[in-house]
């Protein structure tokens, strides 16, 4: 992540020291706080990507009762993509999930 400021230089008035901007956002980083964002695991892949896959099926027929892939195809998406939530969430809205998936995972190679 990229942290940056409009501020270049400051002088303080005191001192007449010049202060950066690297010094300017350190004195907000304290307030900051660090959230760490994790893959998730095989079933929890499993199960988002069923879920998002029913949601999305549902928004496109207008049927409530759909019907979701195989577990296995599921898993072998999971097993060429990974459990990164926002590639998931991308490869449930495709047709073709284990096409769409191969893209993705090109891209995430190169």
């Amino acid at each position: 992540m990229i942290f940056s400021t409009d501020d270049f230089c400051k002088s303080t008035p005191s001192t007449h020291l010049m202060i950066g901007p690297l010094d300017m956002m350190r004195k907000n980083a304290s307030r900051m706080r660090v959230v760490s964002v994790y893959d998730l695991s095989g079933s929890e892949s499993m199960r988002a990507l069923r879920h998002l896959r029913r949601q999305n099926l549902r928004a496109v027929t207008g049927k409530e009762d759909v019907e979701v892939e195989s577990d296995e195809i599921l898993r072998q998406v999971y097993e060429r993509l990974g459990g990164r939530t926002s590639y998931l969430a991308k490869v449930s809205r495709a047709d073709d999930m284990l096409g769409e998936q191969l893209i993705h995972r090109h891209l995430l190679m190169s």
